[in-house]
């Protein structure tokens, strides 16, 4: 009977052991560091992964207090709460995140999760530990740039640039929107952006559909008809994008605005030339001429005639050749299309300037096919009215381009402790520093010494809420100061902000204008005349010496 109980006891026991070697085995391939703590909290036992982040051994480690490990590291007061609780109450703890400078390994972010096992001996806690450094870093510099570009983003002044939150509400609005929608920031946020659209949109259930669209596919495009504040309507080109955080979550959306009126009144202008030009097909205002092999003219409507100057006699005459009518810098376009000719029987449509009989040169819009005969026959349009147009839009667009890289005050971006960290081209031009230059610089490198104290009141009051314009001499890089009219606040990414303008020229002015009163006050007051300045209705601005004399009353 003994040896019967024996052997039931040998078989758990060996049953026993071999499950806890399957658990050992498991463990030591998870990859996350774990430890096995008794009531005492010392380390019964630990897996590879372990070991290896924490680059100790078994002997170093099994049988000591957690907290006497490595550079006591884990001796942390809330942590020996923690673990106690978890003994004492049956609790558990998760995500209790632990940066300390490890030997061997440095700085780290660790996040510990605790559980109670019972086992035969006693109670032990199972102690997991999950490095994070490398995720905190990626969210940090993610921050980072999110709120870099928030900042800039704010400043864009040709794209309308305004984010929502995942119901479709206003959150933030930048310098491009106030000027292409009409409203302030503080008029919309909050709002559903619905407002931007048109009743006929809004009925139809656009805002929604264009969310619904990019929450489903990442992106929403429209170009259509959208209001401006009080009404007005404008043609734009719009993008929705969804936003996600870091675990996929749908964080809102982002709104890009592009105001596209004279773009759409030009292709409407061009949609309508084109349909008048199909119109034309039927009528005597389409040219059109047939050629044989050599690129004679055998034939040519009264329209092509009209447009070119040449008589029926010359064509007649086989005196003409398209070739001799087309100038040379389109020659290699029209060779071109005659080898399409004879590839593919058709010809462009494309453009190019002929000879006309006068001497002058004629834009004309050409596509033809071959007639199977060894001849072709093209149809031609006078385009030189749009050509001319689209010279005159292109010029237009680059005198706009050129006009707005000149204009626009300076925009300077610095961190909590001064140091710049961008700046715009107007501000790089002000001052005579690089883009490079300048985030090299702190805002202290640019003031006059003397002006530190009103720095440090500056930054209080802008840590207050408040913001600030004011007056500035600043350093440009050629040595010289210059004033500058600068208006002060704090972005909400926590960045110092300053937009200014060059009041060089205000200053003397304003300087010119006190010498002068000053020398009318000192001429007046040696006048034997009375002499009283006062303001359209009325009130005294000034009164000479013998104004007072007079009368018997002070200045």
């Amino acid at each position: 009977m003994n040896d019967a109980t024996g052997d039931v006891r040998s078989s758990r026991a060996e049953a026993r052991e071999d499950a806890l070697d399957y658990v050992r085995s498991i463990v030591d391939t998870v990859r996350e560091p774990l430890l096995v703590l008794d009531s005492h909290l010392r380390v019964q036992s630990a897996n590879r992964s372990f070991y290896r982040t924490f680059r100790v051994s078994p002997q170093e480690t099994e049988g000591q207090l957690l907290y006497d490990l490595g550079n006591r590291q884990w001796d942390i007061p809330r942590l020996h709460n923690l673990l106690e609780e978890v003994l004492s109450e049956n609790t558990a703890f998760d995500d209790f995140e632990l940066e300390h400078d490890f030997p061997d390994i440095g700085r780290k972010v660790m996040l510990l999760n605790a559980r109670r096992l019972r086992q035969e001996e006693g109670e032990r806690i199972l102690l997991a530990i999950e490095d994070v450094t490398e995720r905190r870093r990626a969210e940090r510099e993610r921050q980072e740039i999110e709120t870099r570009f928030t900042a800039l983003v704010k400043n864009i002044k040709d794209h309308s640039i305004f984010s929502l939150d995942p119901e479709g509400r206003v959150t933030s609005w930048n310098v491009a929107a106030e000027h292409i929608l009409g409203y302030s920031e503080a008029e919309v946020l909050g709002r559903h952006f619905a407002f931007i659209f048109t009743p006929e949109d809004c009925q139809q259930g656009i805002p929604e559909a264009e969310l619904r669209a990019a929450r489903e596919q990442g992106r929403a495009d429209d170009e259509r008809w959208h209001l401006r504040k009080g009404g007005e309507q404008f043609w734009a080109l719009g993008i929705v994008s969804a936003l996600h955080d870091a675990d996929g979550r749908l964080t809102g959306f982002s709104k890009i605005l592009r105001d596209m009126t004279d773009w759409k009144r030009s292709q409407q202008a061009m949609q309508a030339n084109e349909q008048r030009l199909r119109r034309m097909l039927s009528i005597d205002g389409v040219g059109v001429l047939i050629f044989d092999g050599s690129g004679t003219l055998v034939d040519a409507n009264d329209a092509f005639l009209k447009l070119s100057g040449y008589s029926r006699a010359e064509i007649e005459a086989r005196a003409l050749n398209w070739r001799a009518m087309t100038p040379s810098e389109h020659m290699a376009e029209s060779e071109r299309q005659m080898r399409l000719l004879a590839e593919t029987g058709r010809i462009g449509p494309y453009e190019k300037e002929y000879w006309r009989k006068d001497g002058s040169r004629s834009w004309m819009l050409f596509a033809g096919a071959s007639l199977g005969d060894g001849t072709a026959v093209e149809y031609c349009f006078d385009v030189e009215g749009r050509r001319h147009a689209e010279a005159a839009m292109r010029a237009s667009e680059a005198n706009y381009g050129a006009l707005f890289e000149q204009a626009g005050d300076g925009i300077w971006l610095a961190n909590q402790e001064g140091s710049f960290i961008d700046v715009n081209l107007a501000g790089c031009k002000m001052l005579g520093y690089s883009r490079d230059e300048h985030v090299q610089l702190t805002v202290q490198d640019i003031i006059r010494a003397a002006d530190a104290p009103r720095l440090r009141e500056l930054m209080q009051a802008l840590a207050a809420g408040q913001h600030i314009t004011d007056v500035w001499e600043i350093l440009r890089a050629d040595g010289t100061f210059i004033p500058l009219e600068l208006s002060h606040s704090i972005t909400p990414a926590g960045f110092w902000q300053a937009i200014g303008r060059d009041i060089t020229e205000r200053v003397k002015a304003e300087e010119a204008l006190r010498e002068s009163e000053s020398r009318f006050r000192t001429m007046a007051d040696g006048l034997p005349l009375i002499v009283w300045v006062h303001d359209t209705e009325g009130r005294q601005e000034f009164v000479n010496r013998t104004f007072c004399e007079f009368f018997g009353v002070s200045a």
